[in-house]
């Protein structure tokens, strides 16, 4: 462990305090020095600093009198659970290095306690993402649920209630980690640490509001996030989750991101829940296409379009051409499919419909009419205006 961060201790240090600084293993091997010359080599005082767990100053009596010895002052390192592991050391006289040395020592353990810690959580976001992909991919048939649910569990998932996937997607990350490289002034910085830092940072937003006992959030791909949201049957769940949602949005929103959600399905089961899986992700591909005004789409809200979008190409083309080919030689297209959609969304209210497309009664009385005139439409048959519909739903899969 300590190999792994010793020269870039040693290095931080020596920058700062202007002195030679070095360190070494418990066997008092130099692992970590400002002078890359030293490095491999003994040094003859870490042993006892080790064993006695006390500092060890070198004056130039000792230094001339002990082989290899330098002057200056050795202090031992500590880890996590107070075992030593190494020592530091300070070239210089004493009187003159002594009074700082005890904090370099601290500094080196802080450093050394916090990269452990951070490792220590990257290993169980790495864990938690495996875990995610696990329940994406998992297919009952062929997989045992038993393995699967002893994860969730060590996650915090808990079976006896129900839960939805909730898929959140940031769709300006590349160019945001642009701008932190533009903002920075360094050419070099590095690419990957940013991106880990944005999505640390987009991870504590969505935490932060999807925080109930239960709950699971982790980074998923490159630019998605997902969460196991736990259900509680109350009034107006669905309601208090779309409020959750926009609360994400806004928060990701001022910190400088754009993003977009969709929700699956309830789940009761790990089974059900790779489904709830499955149906966010398809919202979250196919959502933007039936509404591009939104940014939270709903499975339930949208199961239908879905369903239409799966139906087989060539005879998806045909029936479009058959229903929406006189109405789109118009110029007036947009106008009219905007005018079909909020005549069938209000259940063919005259009132509610012109309040929707901000128009008054008599000109939507005059659109249907002429709609009915192009396409041969009666748009009081139930079957006929359904066909109708259900083409243009379809058709906003093809944008």
């Amino acid at each position: 462990m300590l190999e792994k961060y010793a020269q870039e201790i040693v290095q931080d240090i020596a920058e700062i305090i202007g002195y030679e600084v070095l360190m070494s293993d418990r066997e008092g091997i130099i692992i970590g020095s400002s002078d890359p010359e030293r490095l491999g080599k003994h040094l003859f005082e870490a042993p006892v600093v080790i064993r006695t767990r006390r500092g060890y100053l070198i004056d130039e009596e000792e230094a001339r009198r002990v082989p290899h010895a330098v002057v200056g002052v050795t202090y031992p390192i500590e880890d996590m659970t107070g075992e030593v592991i190494g020592s530091i050391a300070i070239t210089g006289k004493p009187e003159d290095v002594n009074p700082f040395a005890l904090i370099v020592k601290k500094h080196a353990e802080l450093f050394i306690k916090e990269r452990v810690f951070l490792g220590s959580l990257l290993e169980k976001e790495r864990t938690l993402q495996n875990f995610i992909r696990e329940l994406e991919a998992f297919d009952p048939r062929i997989s045992e649920s038993s393995l699967l649910e002893r994860k969730a569990r060590y996650f915090g998932y808990r079976p006896d209630y129900s839960y939805c996937v909730i898929w959140v997607r940031i769709r300006n990350l590349p160019s945001t980690i642009e701008d932190l490289v533009k903002r920075s002034g360094k050419e070099k910085i590095n690419r990957d640490l940013a991106l880990q830092s944005l999505k640390n940072r987009v991870s504590v937003e969505i935490r932060n509001v999807f925080s109930e006992p239960g709950d699971i959030s982790a980074p998923f791909a490159a630019d998605d996030f997902v969460i196991l949201h736990v259900l509680k049957e109350e009034n107006g769940q669905w309601e208090r989750l779309k409020g959750q949602c926009s609360e994400v949005l806004r928060k990701l929103s001022a910190a400088g991101f754009k993003g977009d959600i969709a929700i699956g399905s309830i789940a009761n089961t790990l089974e059900t829940l790779s489904r709830s899986f499955a149906d966010a992700g398809e919202v979250m591909e196919k959502g933007k296409s039936c509404d591009p005004g939104q940014n939270i789409f709903f499975m339930d809200d949208l199961r239908f379009e879905i369903l239409l979008s799966s139906t087989r190409p060539d005879q998806r083309e045909t029936f479009l051409s058959l229903k929406l080919d006189s109405l789109k030689e118009q110029r007036d297209w947009s106008e009219i499919k905007e005018t079909i959609l909020a005549w069938c969304d209000t259940s063919f209210s005259i009132k509610d419909a012109s309040n929707r497309l901000h128009i008054h009664r008599n000109t939507l009385k005059y659109r249907l009419e002429k709609i009915e005139s192009i396409s041969s439409v009666d748009l009081r048959d139930f079957r006929s205006l359904l066909e109708l519909y259900t083409a243009i739903r379809l058709d906003c899969f093809r944008l």
